[in-house]
């Protein structure tokens, strides 16, 4: 996350201007100092308890998506693009995003209405109130279906080739059409932010669903391999 910052403050000091980069780098940094705070708050409360070790994960793929979109942001510093034309790309940004995440959530309740509860109650020890989390998501294969929206499966090695080879023309360019550059980069940044908060929502919505069950039987959910290989390592002692 960090490194995404570091990355946009870059962009925009050496293409835009570095007061406009001391500005995003303030805003960059507090959004990271928040999700970390954030993260550190679940990895003290996770433990081996499942609800907040999904959380964890996902709040590590909206640290991926932030890196990512720290490609897209210097756009919006540029002066010589109109506010109209920002608040469009902004616009754009923000629905595709909402849209990535109901694509996910969507996805995702179907596949607990489907065979969630099925597949979990199979891995569940109510004895000791865990569940092997690993082999629920191995069997229900969720992030199988994340993708770019609005592009076919077929077409993911294409475009993903079509990306790299935009970000790296951006690097050639970037002296000479700095606007072009950014938006080289921009738009694979935008893209794979997208794919993170599709990733990040699988785990909300899964962090949400154990929530719930516990909820109805007054009972709190450990992840059960991360248990058993705590317990085999102080054994080894």
């Amino acid at each position: 996350m960090l490194l995404g910052s570091a990355l946009g403050w870059w962009i925009i000091h050496e293409l835009i201007h570095p007061d406009a980069a001391v500005l995003f780098l303030y805003g960059a940094l507090s959004v990271s100092a928040a999700v970390l705070y954030v993260q550190g708050l679940l990895s003290i409360k996770a433990g081996n308890r499942l609800v907040p070790r999904l959380l964890l994960q996902g709040v590590f793929y909206v640290t991926m998506a932030w890196a990512a979109l720290c490609l897209f942001l210097p756009l919006m510093f540029f002066q010589d693009l109109g506010g109209y034309t920002k608040l469009l790309f902004a616009c754009f940004v923000i629905l595709f995003f909402l849209k990535n995440i109901h694509v996910s959530l969507r996805s995702e309740k179907a596949l607990w209405s489907r065979y969630g509860f099925g597949v979990f109650t199979n891995h569940l020890d109510i004895d000791n109130s865990s569940v092997d989390w690993e082999k629920v998501a191995r069997s229900m294969d969720t992030h199988r279906n994340v993708r770019a929206i609005g592009i076919p499966h077929r077409w993911h090695s294409v475009i993903s080739k079509t990306m790299y080879t935009f970000a790296v023309a951006g690097l050639y360019v970037a002296g000479l059409y700095s606007v072009f550059a950014v938006m080289t980069w921009a738009l694979p940044g935008t893209v794979i932010a997208g794919v993170m908060l599709q990733h990040a929502s699988h785990l909300f919505f899964q962090a949400y669903r154990v929530r719930l069950w516990e909820r109805e039987n007054g009972t709190t959910l450990k992840s059960a391999p991360f248990r058993h290989r705590k317990k085999r390592t102080q054994s080894s002692r």
